[in-house]
């Protein structure tokens, strides 16, 4: 398989239940023609929150020593000293793992199969709040929960045990399955976290501890020689660049376990472990959703015509101001790899989960595509053309390895999709059924396989 020229893409496959990855063989054929070659596996993991709470009896303040004349006095008129103790509510959290959403045998069969039709794989465990898996939207962000990564008393079972060891198991039995003549060795990807940066923040030493373990399994199964296998780990587009932001967020997870808030002092001691953390891995990955509509200036740009070049330079102008924020809260030596993607609300941001803003009622009352969101979302994904050209060196691998680019990663959760890999029903507005074709692009089809063309040397 040829070299990448620049960063390539990949189709995220997320799974919320056993039964996602039947229809494997039938989805990496239509990734295939459209000229993939990375497949990012997403199993999502359940994760149900026990709280426990009991009160504590805080003493009140002490009295501060009094004159004898005002002691005196005090005792004259009766008045005795008092202190008022107070109640506190004190959280204990721990946090149950369920497997069943995604058993390690099924995403086994998954990678398996991309592997034996010549793909790449990446492997992006996600966590989510049992209220998030149950209703089908957000209700709790993962960001949120305060975990240690290798401790099973703040999560059981071990998050490292029983999701990173076993994937960790999965590649390194996959990477001795055949492959297509013309394919090369398969290169592994698997991000260590994703979007759990509170437990980054709070547990960051146990976190490297856990990248060193995780190093010195693939030194010992010969997955770095020649080098096979990448690590990294996901973090929120703002993360690292949005001091006041993220500390709010942490605050909020530390005040919510009954540890308190937070100061700007301890933000800047755990930012600097966390860095130390991050200059480890191989890659810093980021769900790349930072809103750009607010700095092309409204009146200016019209992202709702019809795409042009200089449309899309303008956004991918946009998007290398990103990432040049990114790699200087980084550092200069870890690559940069834009783990997730895509445009979910045209007006609100790109990380809103706004199947609505993409359609609209006809004269007969029915729902059909709003052309001009669509305009929007091909400018978006167009520009990527012109920014990861821009951005070679920074999302290129900084020592030899079987590629040399990691892929550029497009979430594809409901209208997410717009190749249309997945199919089962949205609600928008007031609970209006919208058609998943609805999201799917011929356009951006046709500019997928053209970039891919251009990336590997293709027609």
């Amino acid at each position: 398989m040829a070299q990448p020229k620049q960063t390539p893409l990949s189709y995220s496959l997320p799974a919320f239940s056993p039964t996602d990855y039947d229809n494997i063989d039938a989805q990496l054929q239509t990734l295939a023609s459209y000229g993939f070659k990375w497949v990012t596996f997403t199993p999502t993991y359940r994760v149900k929150e026990n709280v426990t709470t009991k009160n504590v009896l805080i003493p009140g303040p002490a009295i501060r020593p009094q004159p004898a004349w005002l002691v005196r006095l005090k005792a004259f008129f009766g008045v005795i000293n008092k202190t008022k103790p107070k109640v506190l509510e004190v959280r204990d959290i721990r946090y149950a793992l369920d497997l069943t959403t995604m058993p390690m045998i099924k995403l086994e069969a998954a990678v398996n199969a991309a592997v034996k039709a010549g793909f790449h794989v990446k492997i992006e465990p996600h966590l989510d709040y049992a209220v998030t898996l149950g209703t089908g939207f957000e209700q709790l962000w993962r960001m949120l929960m305060r975990f240690h990564p290798d401790d099973g008393t703040s999560m059981n079972p071990h998050y490292y045990a029983a999701i990173l060891q076993q994937i960790f198991q999965i590649i390194q039995r996959a990477s001795t399955l055949p492959r297509p003549a013309n394919a090369g060795p398969a290169c592994f990807a698997l991000t260590l976290g994703s979007e759990i940066d509170v437990s980054v923040y709070e547990f960051p030493a146990a976190w490297e501890q856990v990248l060193r373990n995780l190093k010195a399994l693939r030194a010992a199964a010969k997955l770095d020689n020649p080098f096979r296998l990448s690590f990294g780990h996901k973090l929120n587009y703002d993360t690292l660049t949005n001091a006041r932001e993220h500390l709010s967020r942490v605050s909020r997870a530390t005040k919510y376990a009954s540890l308190g808030a937070r100061s700007i002092d301890d933000y800047n001691k755990a930012q600097i472990s966390v860095k130390g953390y991050l200059s480890q891995l191989d890659y810093v990955s980021f769900s790349f959703y930072q809103p750009i509509t607010p700095k092309l200036a409204t009146g200016t740009f019209d992202w709702e015509s019809p795409p042009t070049p200089a449309d899309e330079a303008a956004i991918a102008a946009e998007f290398g101001k990103v990432l040049d924020g990114l790699r200087t809260a980084v550092g200069p030596n870890v690559p940069l790899d834009i783990g997730e993607f895509g445009l979910g609300s045209v007006y609100d941001g790109p990380f809103r989960d706004e199947p609505g803003d993409f359609v609209k009622k006809d004269a007969q009352g029915n729902l059909v595509k709003d052309e001009g969101a669509h305009n929007a979302r091909r400018k978006y994904i167009r520009a990527l053309s012109a920014f990861l050209k821009a951005k070679k060196s920074d999302l290129a691998a900084s020592r030899p390895r079987c590629s040399d680019y990691l892929p550029l990663t497009f979430w594809t959760v409901k209208h997410y999709d717009f190749l249309g890999l997945w199919d089962y029903p949205i609600l928008v507005g007031e609970g209006d059924p919208y058609d998943h074709k609805l999201a799917v692009d011929d356009a951006l089809k046709e500019w997928v396989t053209a970039y891919h063309n251009e990336v590997y040397g293709g027609p």
